[in-house]
């Protein structure tokens, strides 16, 4: 629990709730902060400074004693499970996209390479809580990234804009990141969208067609600069899509800000309606007042008619006995 506790006020720096609870015999852990990325298992190195309090030894300590242990999205961040006690295989970290309807994500860490294995569907749903894993895997030592398709049932154009975008981080990155064991129907789509020599790392044949084989360094040189060029004009393409999307980002920005200062007028409006309710009460709480102490003024000029006619009354009859 300490590991896990220490690791989100490090890295998340936000408020956290931590559940400790118990089914029969076994324990399960839970803390939850206020953070989408997610946490990630680094490599041991033992030559790195710090030994054991380095940074990323904590999850590993996780890894080590815990039967299972993973990462959740929710609402408003993410939350960490640990089951400790057991035999875990280490380095092993397992997430859930869209509240695990959709997608299954399990992080494997060897050394520079990370191998991620994705079981459900990818779509754009699911693709956005991944792409924070992706990029969350290629960021530090890591030189290869793999991500293994081949339990992906259903793939979309979301999910390949997802992939397309964490290949030019990684390439920026100088992280070689490539996709393995595509089911055909996936194939299909990323030849259709132009990304599959760029995703696979080597051209495909068409369907039914044998593969070319290269025979020559020089032919095999050329495709490669033809692959480049066209890895090239994909890459322009993608930033101008991207460049498109932040263009509808900031319509959406400024007709939020539009809505935002609308909603203030009517709180405002609001607010001034209060005052003027307030006033009117205040109003007629004086009046009510002013009634009263009209009425208690009749009660005495009441009171001192009675006694005036008492006291002639009384003055009458002294006559008489007079």
């Amino acid at each position: 629990m300490s590991e896990l506790v220490g690791n989100a006020v490090e890295h998340a720096g936000t408020e956290i709730d931590v559940w400790v609870s118990m089914r029969g015999a076994t324990v399960h852990l839970a803390v939850q902060d206020r953070s989408t990325r997610p946490p990630l298992l680094r490599g041991s190195d033992p030559t790195r400074p710090g030994g054991v309090w380095a940074p990323g030894m904590g999850l590993r300590i996780v890894a080590a004693t815990a039967t299972a242990w993973g990462a959740l999205p929710s609402s408003d961040g993410k939350v960490v499970l640990a089951t400790p006690c057991g035999g875990a295989e280490a380095g092993v970290m397992t997430f859930f996209t869209d509240g695990g309807a959709r997608l299954h994500v399990a992080v494997q860490h060897e050394s520079n390479r990370i191998t991620v294995t994705l079981t459900g569907e990818l779509d754009r749903v699911s693709g956005p809580p991944l792409a924070d894993v992706l990029d969350a895997a290629m960021d530090g030592g890591i030189r290869h990234v793999c991500v293994s398709m081949a339990q992906v049932g259903f793939v979309d154009v979301g999910g390949v804009r997802v992939l397309l975008r964490a290949h030019q981080v990684g390439k920026r990155r100088g992280v070689v990141f490539l996709l393995q064991d595509p089911q055909p129907h996936v194939v299909w789509l990323l030849r259709g969208t132009e990304a599959a020599d760029l995703l696979l790392g080597a051209p495909l044949a068409p369907e039914g067609e044998p593969a070319m084989v290269p025979h020559a360094a020089d032919g095999r040189d050329d495709r490669a600069d033809g692959r480049d060029k066209r890895a090239g004009r994909r890459d322009e393409r993608a930033d101008e899509r991207d460049r498109r999307a932040d263009e509808r980002d900031r319509s959406a920005d400024m007709r939020d800000d539009t809505a935002d200062e609308r909603d203030r007028q009517a709180d405002d409006r609001e607010e001034w309606a209060d005052d003027r309710e307030r006033l009117a009460q205040e109003r007629n709480h004086l009046l009510d007042e002013r009634q009263q102490k009209v009425q208690e003024h009749q009660r005495w000029e009441d009171v001192r008619e009675e006694l005036a006619d008492a006291r002639d009354r009384d003055l009458r009859r002294r006559e008489q006995e007079l």
